[in-house]
């Protein structure tokens, strides 16, 4: 099995990967804040994938700013999905190009504060120089608020 794509984020200067998303009442962890929503709104999101190693067909860059979380960025890697406002149903789908699959899109740069979200983001940055060290933060929110961040 592959390794899957993994979400970053941006807190405190530092960008890290985003190893696990777990909400407030939950039992198990996701890859994604942007999965909470999607199984909140029920979401359904059958990309056609473009590769095994993003069974999700997304990934996000997440960015805390002040004491917000919010998606700075949507980067589909479905042929289906490739903006925000289509995985949130607010524009259609481009079912021609998921039969072609001949075009790519770039990264959806967006700014969506992520109320959707409470409970806690692990987040680790491996330094070049050493793979071994890793360093990172557990961040809790609440509506999208940070709370608070333990090193």
């Amino acid at each position: 099995m592959c390794t899957q794509a993994k979400d970053t984020i941006r807190y405190n200067n530092q960008d890290m990967t985003i190893c696990a998303a777990k909400e407030e009442g939950q039992e198990s962890s996701t890859l994604s804040p942007l999965y909470v929503l999607k199984e909140k709104r029920g979401i359904t999101l059958n990309p056609i994938q473009a590769n095994t190693g993003n069974y999700r067909g997304y990934t996000c860059r997440w960015e805390v700013i002040g004491d917000t979380l919010y998606l700075t960025r949507f980067n589909s890697k479905s042929f289906r999905i490739y903006t925000f406002d289509q995985f949130m149903g607010i524009t259609p789908s481009d079912e021609a190009n998921a039969i072609s699959g001949e075009k790519h899109y770039p990264p959806d740069e967006v700014h969506v504060k992520a109320e959707w979200f409470s409970g806690v983001i692990v987040a680790r940055a491996y330094r070049t120089q050493n793979t071994e060290e890793k360093n990172g933060w557990e961040l809790r929110f609440d509506h999208g608020r940070l709370l608070g961040a333990v090193k």
